[in-house]
């Protein structure tokens, strides 16, 4: 794992503990990782995670700046919300460092199980070259004898799918990419992002009732921004002989229990879950979720662009914010951010301490986190990945 110098002494010491653990997993690194640095995404340095799953195939993390390159493909992560995700071959060649490598001919040490400080990795041997061919003989006295062309073997290379980020850039150029997920992006809306309600009083100096009857007759005579049915959101997955999607550091399906041992592809993204209110809703978790007293959706923005489903909650005393509590989606993660200025939004979860959401900041969720409103209202997570 390749971390700032910033983490933690006693942070680092306990990820290389979960490393060498026969216990040890993508995901209970990140775990260890993200709780250590506050549980908040915004206070997640930049990192580079690579992790054997087997014999034949690696996991890698990347998140934020950190030049990375695996079979000399760059993997790009700079504009990624969390981190990004993919899967090689455990014989892939990868070269990591910081955003400013200014040195090019850095000395490299060997290093096995070990926390040392670096400002370059490098994992695998690189591609052999070919010896040089020797330049063909001129003989004046006779015709030159032609040979059979020597035929040179391209290295292999894996599709690794970077996330897409400035395409003008040479490094954005991908040597292989997964045709599925390239289709997938066919036809996305580009439609012009507008601002979101963060403060729960876009429609100001209205009354109650007054605003509860315009509401509905303005979107009914507007133009919707997204189309109803949500547009198909592809992830990165590890597959069942069943054909269930999971997460990709999963070892066995979370639904029907099989084991994951094939290579990860693109898949639509299941549901993640369940947001239960305490008055009995239930949101199923296949798109982002707005709570509030009075949500409109089309005035959030989400990570995704897709439009928000509205979650009513009632607040007698006016403590909750009509556009209170985004609960986001990213790849496969389920992320709340705290859209009020006001009240705000306590974080219940077991064996941790309540934790306030900062505003403007997003939380990675787990399964039956509690999230409480104010006004006697909760929000309870269930059946999360």
């Amino acid at each position: 794992m390749f971390l700032p110098d910033r983490v933690p002494s006693e942070l680092v010491e306990r990820i290389w503990e979960c490393l060498r653990s026969p216990e040890g997993s993508l995901t209970t690194v990140l775990d260890e990782f993200v709780m250590g640095m506050g549980g908040r995404l915004g206070g997640i340095p930049e990192f580079v995670l690579v992790m054997p799953v087997s014999s034949q195939e690696i996991r890698i993390a990347v998140r934020g700046r950190v030049v990375l390159e695996v079979n000399g493909t760059p993997v790009r992560a700079q504009e990624v919300a969390t981190w990004f995700e993919t899967a090689a071959p455990a014989s892939s060649h990868i070269v990591l460092s910081p955003p400013s490598q200014a040195d090019d001919t850095p000395v490299l040490r060997p290093a096995a199980d070990a926390v040392v400080p670096a400002g370059r990795v490098v994992i695998g041997e690189g591609p052999s070259r070919p010896a040089p061919v020797p330049a063909p003989r001129h003989e004046t006295a006779s015709t030159p004898e032609v040979s059979a062309p020597f035929d040179l073997e391209e290295p292999t290379t894996y599709p690794v799918v970077p996330f897409h980020g400035d395409e003008s850039s040479p490094t954005a150029e991908i040597t292989a990419i997964d045709d599925e997920y390239l289709a997938s992006l066919e036809g996305e809306d580009e439609d012009e992002e507008r601002p979101g309600d963060h403060d729960g009083r876009t429609v100001a100096e209205l009354p109650e009732d007054l605003v509860a009857e315009l509401l509905p007759a303005v979107s009914a005579s507007s133009p919707a921004r997204h189309a109803e049915t949500a547009p198909e959101q592809r992830v990165l997955s590890s597959v069942c002989a069943n054909g269930h999607a999971n997460p990709t550091s999963y070892t066995t399906c979370r639904q029907c229990g099989l084991p994951l041992n094939t290579p990860a592809r693109y898949r639509p993204r299941p549901s993640l879950g369940w947001a239960v209110s305490s008055s009995g809703q239930r949101v199923e978790l296949v798109r982002p979720v707005l709570i509030g007293r009075l949500p409109s959706p089309e005035n959030v923005t989400t990570m995704t662009g897709l439009t928000a489903q509205p979650l009513t909650v009632d607040s007698p005393e006016l403590l909750i914010s009509r556009n209170h509590l985004l609960l986001d989606v990213d790849e496969w993660s389920v992320l709340a951010q705290d859209l009020s200025h006001s009240n705000g939004t306590i974080l219940h979860r077991e064996g941790s301490s309540p934790l306030r959401l900062s505003a403007g900041q997003s939380v990675v969720l787990r399964s039956n986190d509690l999230l409480d409103l104010g006004d006697g209202q909760t929000v309870r997570l269930q059946d999360l990945p």
